[in-house]
């Protein structure tokens, strides 16, 4: 379940075979567990709210897909980062 926090985010941000999507979703939810924790939390706090008070599905729905694609963000924007600096420490070891 945990792997699914970052699958829809996983999806809308790129453009790769549904076997890679699951494979990085499962491993993006491994290595930045406190994020997947805290996206599992907010979807648990949707199911809550829309349970005790069902006239908020009219607004709960986009307010919870909000928080879940922004945290989902910080993650890829970590990740990406990463990548950068990795592609330029190879790049400088080819030109050397």
């Amino acid at each position: 379940m945990m792997g699914s926090t970052f699958l829809f985010s996983s999806i809308v941000q790129f453009k790769t075979s549904i076997r890679n999507m699951v494979k990085s979703t499962i491993f993006l939810s491994i290595v930045y567990f406190p994020f997947s924790l805290l996206i599992f939390i907010v979807i648990l706090l949707i199911a809550l709210v829309l349970y005790i008070f069902p006239l908020s599905m009219l607004f709960i729905g986009s307010l919870g897909a909000y928080i879940i694609y922004w945290l989902s963000q910080i993650v890829f924007t970590k990740v990406s980062k990463r990548l950068d600096s990795h592609l330029e420490v190879k790049q400088n070891e080819v030109i050397e």
